[in-house]
């Protein structure tokens, strides 16, 4: 989870018609988790006419700036890299998933994306009911140096975007930091997309959550 905002109103607006059109974008989609607190592997849960996983990178894959796919890996990663074998993406594993923060997944990422990616699309890959339209819209919004966050009702949401000139510094923070602290640090630099749809806050951790996610 990232926090909430600190206060006043979102302050990304469309400016300069900047459409994100002919960026090399990455995505980092974040898959080594060991859900605990759902008791199995949310990743490979069915959903829709496939997987919670195969769902969000069919819609990240269908943004046209996304030219670069990674998906982080570190529970269970050969039944992950299996089921996304006729997929556009790259499996890397996280060798320090079952002790480390989700940061260190977004550093195994980073470290794979290729070097004309201009900024890295930060996915958690249990938030299937992410649409690619709203996806767009964070990637639209790009700016150099900035970092691009949804917003819903003043609630910080993913996908974030974060442009390469971030990534040193990420890469850097150790095991125990987390995104929440990179963000409060950098919170000037944040463009806020402003959404209509509470997909940026659902992820799927509990049994419950997943109950709901099917009745939705």
């Amino acid at each position: 989870m990232i926090p909430p905002h600190s206060g006043g109103p979102p302050r990304w607006k469309r400016e300069n018609g900047q459409t994100g059109d002919c960026l090399a974008i990455g995505a980092v989609i974040l898959a080594a988790g060991q859900a605990r607190r759902m008791g199995r592997n949310k990743m490979l849960l069915p959903y829709g006419t496939s997987t919670v996983l195969e769902t969000i990178v069919t819609e990240v894959a269908a943004c046209p700036a996304v030219t670069d796919l990674v998906v982080v890996t570190g529970h269970e990663p050969d039944r992950i890299t299996a089921l996304l074998a006729s997929y556009p993406v790259r499996c890397v594993y996280n060798s320090a998933y079952a002790r480390a923060e989700m940061l260190v997944s977004l550093q195994v990422g980073l470290r794979a994306l290729a070097a004309e990616v201009q900024a890295a699309l930060v996915v958690p890959g249990d938030h299937p009911r992410l649409r690619r339209d709203t996806i767009q819209c964070v990637i639209a919004a790009y700016q150099p140096g900035a970092l691009v966050i949804p917003s819903y009702h003043m609630k910080r949401g993913h996908p974030i975007l974060i442009d390469r000139v971030w990534w040193e510094e990420l890469r850097a923070l150790p095991e125990t930091a987390s995104m929440r602290d990179f963000i409060r640090i950098h919170e000037d630099r944040i463009r806020y997309v402003v959404v209509d749809t509470d997909s940026v806050l659902k992820d799927v951790d509990t049994p419950e959550e997943y109950d709901d996610l099917l009745k939705g």
